[in-house]
């Protein structure tokens, strides 16, 4: 292959549309056209053209849109020209009867190598300096949660100094034993009850004296591990009688249970309104249902054998035989152990069914 340009055979003549972009002859101003559109000069892939004595001939380069520019500087005009480059490869790829057609351009690739070189440096530092801001912001969060978080643990020691000092008044007042933990809480004020102290589960099981405090726990206050604190409030007085049925294995024996569902205190966060939590730990709080009971009495034993196998005569029992008995059993211990104008007493019974059995 020829080194010469000169030398390469001619393929064929190519009849190429141009439009002409800026013409100007220095001597003759009336000689002047300029286009009424613009093309952007893609500057990397632009190369001057030289003749043989180094003169300034013109450029030769690409133009944004597809476009190829070609500019030539006279004594005496210049002019600039502006070349479809799917025009020029339609042609040449015409010419040659085939679209595999590559076109190198003398020139480009030099032009191209020491753009891609500055790109890479470009590119380079701009990925540098990404990395530092991305460093920098880092830096900066966590700085903020740094901030964040010394605040958080200042109030929290201010809390806690709060806390310290209104569990020495109250020691002070002698309400509250600053050792006091019971359940998971540490109590800040018992208002005085013994909260280490369940409440019977059975009616038997309490004297004859004893009457259930309306105010019961109001005003307890407690701290949860999270140091956020609850005070007890009553919100009503209200016992519900509460009745339900169950057939036994025995034929024709039907148990009716009586249970006293006694309304307890809600505890709510003194800093959330609205914000409540459940303190089974602690055993005063623990227990509001208590269930009535009879003593039981031979005859029972004698007609209800499988009922009653391993019982004595004298036993507290739970159920009854009528519906009535066990609405009976639930009113006297609310009469014995509430004050009704301090209590309400609501009954939920199930529905009737035959109460033809009864004590003998």
């Amino acid at each position: 292959m020829s080194n010469s340009v000169s030398k390469l055979p001619i393929l064929g003549n190519i009849n190429l549309p141009i439009r002409l972009f800026n013409y100007r002859h220095k001597k003759d101003s009336e000689k002047f056209f300029q286009s009424g559109f613009a093309f952007f000069r893609v500057a990397d892939d632009q190369a001057d053209v030289t003749g043989a004595n180094d003169e300034d001939l013109g450029t030769l380069g690409g133009c944004m849109g597809g476009h190829y520019q070609i500019s030539k500087h006279g004594e005496e005009e210049s002019i600039n020209v502006i070349i479809d480059v799917e025009d020029l490869w339609n042609l040449v790829t015409e010419m040659l009867e085939t679209k595999n057609v590559r076109i190198k351009l003398e020139g480009v690739k030099e032009i191209y190598d020491e753009y891609w070189k500055e790109h890479q440096i470009d590119k380079k530092e701009r990925l540098d300096q990404k990395k530092k801001l991305e460093e920098i912001r880092q830096m900066q969060k966590e700085a903020e949660e740094e901030a964040k978080k010394a605040e958080l643990e200042k109030e929290e020691a201010e809390f806690e100094k709060m806390l310290a000092e209104e569990r020495a008044s109250r020691i002070k007042e002698g309400t509250v034993d600053s050792d006091e933990k019971v359940g998971n809480y540490q109590i800040l004020n018992n208002k005085g009850w013994d909260l280490t102290k369940e409440l019977p589960s059975e009616s038997h099981e309490y004297e004859d004296d004893f009457k259930f405090d309306p105010y019961r726990g109001a005003g307890v206050q407690i701290m949860d591990e999270h140091g956020e604190i609850f005070q007890a409030q009553i919100d009503d007085s209200k016992v519900t009688l509460d009745i339900s049925t169950w057939r036994g294995t025995s034929f024709g024996a039907i148990h009716y249970y009586a249970v006293l569902n006694i309304s307890h205190p809600s505890f709510e966060n003194i800093k959330e309104t609205g914000t409540f939590r459940s303190v089974w730990s602690i055993p005063f709080f623990n227990n509001y249902r208590i269930e009535m009971t009879h003593v039981l009495e031979q005859w029972e034993i004698d007609k209800y054998p499988e009922n009653y196998k391993g019982w004595r005569p004298g036993s507290n029992v739970r159920g009854f035989y009528t519906q009535e008995q066990a609405i009976r059993a639930g009113k006297e211990f609310f009469e014995k152990h509430f004050d009704p104008d301090e209590w309400e007493l609501q009954i939920d019974a199930c529905e009737r069914t035959d109460n033809s059995l009864d004590f003998e």
